[in-house]
């Protein structure tokens, strides 16, 4: 279960850093 959960949160941080880069490329 632990191990589940820091994998999950890992995917979620990787998603997000990911939309944020997105965003700033749009933006340029």
């Amino acid at each position: 279960m632990c191990m589940g959960h820091q994998i999950s949160q890992k995917l979620l941080l990787c998603l997000i850093s990911l939309e944020s880069q997105v965003h700033d490329s749009h933006t340029i």
